[in-house]
């Protein structure tokens, strides 16, 4: 395996707001057999007003001798799988996402009453709000105001527990008040009209 080397290169493209980090190793290194070669690269952001989108990409190329090879992934001819949007207009500090990623909310076990409530509702609804396959994904309401607002028109004073319900009990919602499909977002002006799920 003498002469067999690794050497990556980054690209972000569209935008010289883009900045690389350190590589994750200098120059092409050399690879043995059965080794393995890893490092993370930062990328970063420099600005901190406005926004903007980048599509992010690495070049690997390996050589043997005489020989070479590329392989590349990301960057301007790939899909939107690479797209990375950048702003400082959801919360107020700048921070980076992948757009095409949905990242998923697991209800660990412990919590079976909230698994389950949510299950029901996501089942009973004809928009199956959050249902993986089924409906579409939420989005978060950064503003908390708003949030608080969604909470108490949801969980207002026309909230009644079912006489079933173990103490103490509380009124929750779902779609949750920190997303842009609760149900004060919907329209819903009273809880009074939301249906009620015992747990």
């Amino acid at each position: 395996m003498a002469g067999f080397t690794v050497e990556i290169e980054g690209q972000c493209v569209a935008s010289s707001a883009c900045e690389e980090g350190i590589a994750p190793w200098t120059g092409p290194a050399s690879v043995t057999l059965l080794s393995e070669k890893e490092g993370a690269w930062q990328r970063s952001w420099k600005n901190t007003t406005g926004n903007a989108t980048m599509m992010l990409g690495d070049k690997l190329t390996t050589r043997y001798g005489t020989e070479e090879a590329d392989h590349e992934w990301g960057g301007a001819n790939e899909s939107r799988a690479w797209e990375v949007r950048c702003d400082n207009q959801a919360a107020k500090f700048a921070g980076c996402v992948v757009s095409q990623y949905i990242p998923t909310f697991e209800v660990k076990s412990k919590y079976s009453e909230a698994r389950q409530f949510i299950g029901m509702v996501q089942a009973s609804m004809s928009s199956h709000p959050g249902w993986e396959g089924k409906g579409q994904p939420l989005t978060r309401e950064s503003d908390d105001k708003v949030a608080q607002k969604n909470r108490d028109i949801v969980c207002d004073s026309t909230f009644k527990p079912s006489p079933s319900t173990p103490k103490p009990t509380q009124c929750d919602e779902f779609p949750f008040a920190k997303s842009k499909q609760s149900g004060a977002q919907q329209g819903v002006t009273s809880g009074k009209v939301c249906q009620q799920y015992p747990s």
